[in-house]
């Protein structure tokens, strides 16, 4: 009983926080474990895998076939075993998404905002390039303007072009001129939202380091226990790390626990890393049987792991 504890308080979190959405739990979990081992595994192997967040076989196969007919996941059938792995579309956007995740540190911020008038589009148009440019850090300041600190000027190109809006939008930079940072600081808690977000990662803090005791010590070397925990942490940190516009402490103030959440994460996750890899490799299945070893771009996640 002892080595479950942690496992049910991890589970009870997971299903009392959100109704159970299977496939955002599978992009999670092919995001963080899959990917690293070559990025393919038979369906079975990965049903078993996921058995104990309360996703039975039925579920599972509707939440994959869901995936793969919105363009996440492409299938391969060797006899009667179906593999999957992620389309091209599939691993543009883990790779954009998970780096966000992983990463130690942004580039240091040199004051230049990126903003986006976008007067000309509709209201269907605003909302569809509002919700699309969050996940990139954009913020609302108005109706008709976004504004990002940290921005990957072609990526927002690239995003601006696929949805046909590239010549009806305005792309420039800016600098801000005040002497004082409290109205700046002001009007990024109210554009960004910030107050739910850092009630969300004060929530995510004190329960993840109620793990990190020495009666749970034990607990997270077992392989199993040490899987679920790190799949749930990372499907519940990946949430927030895709809403954090990523904006300077300095700017931030005090008040924010955005940094002492991703320090927490990456300490348990590389606490994790070593019996959780050995679950992995011992439930999950590739086309050859035995999955791959861990990539070289695992081993560098949250500044360096060691398995």
């Amino acid at each position: 009983m002892q080595q479950t504890l942690c496992t049910d308080l991890c589970i009870q979190r997971f299903q009392a926080k959100t109704p159970l959405r299977a496939p955002s739990l599978i992009i999670s979990v092919w995001g963080d474990s899959i990917v690293a081992h070559g990025g393919e595994v038979w369906l079975g192997s990965l049903i078993r895998l996921l058995e104990p967040f309360g996703i039975n076989e039925r579920l599972m196969r509707t939440s994959i076939f869901r995936l793969a007919q919105d363009g996440w996941l492409v299938s391969h059938k060797v006899g009667r075993n179906s593999f999957y792995r992620l389309s091209p579309e599939g691993e543009h956007r883990f790779s954009s998404a998970f780096d966000r995740v992983y990463r130690q540190s942004h580039p240091q911020w040199q004051g230049v905002w990126t903003l986006l008038l976008i007067t000309a589009l509709t209201i269907e148009e605003k909302k569809l390039i509002s919700d699309e440019l969050s996940l990139s850090g954009f913020g609302v300041l108005s109706n008709s303007l976004l504004a990002s600190a940290h921005t990957d000027r072609d990526e927002i190109k690239s995003i601006l072009r696929e949805n046909g809006l590239a010549d009806r939008v305005v792309l420039f930079e800016s600098h801000v001129l005040n002497e004082s940072e409290q109205a700046l600081r002001e009007l990024i808690w109210q554009g960004w939202g910030l107050k739910s977000l850092n009630d969300a990662y004060i929530d995510f803090f004190d329960f993840y380091q109620s793990l990190k005791t020495p009666g749970m010590y034990a607990q997270l070397q077992d392989p199993k226990t040490a899987f679920i925990t790190r799949t749930l942490m990372i499907h519940e940190y990946r949430k927030l790390a895709l809403r954090d516009p990523s904006f300077p402490d300095q700017i931030l103030g005090s008040r924010w626990l955005g940094i002492e959440a991703k320090s927490l994460c990456s300490a348990l996750y590389r606490q994790l890393a070593p019996a959780s890899h050995q679950w992995i490799i011992s439930q999950l299945e590739g086309r050859q049987g035995k999955l791959p070893t861990a990539s070289e771009e695992f081993l560098k996640r949250f500044g360096g792991l060691a398995i």
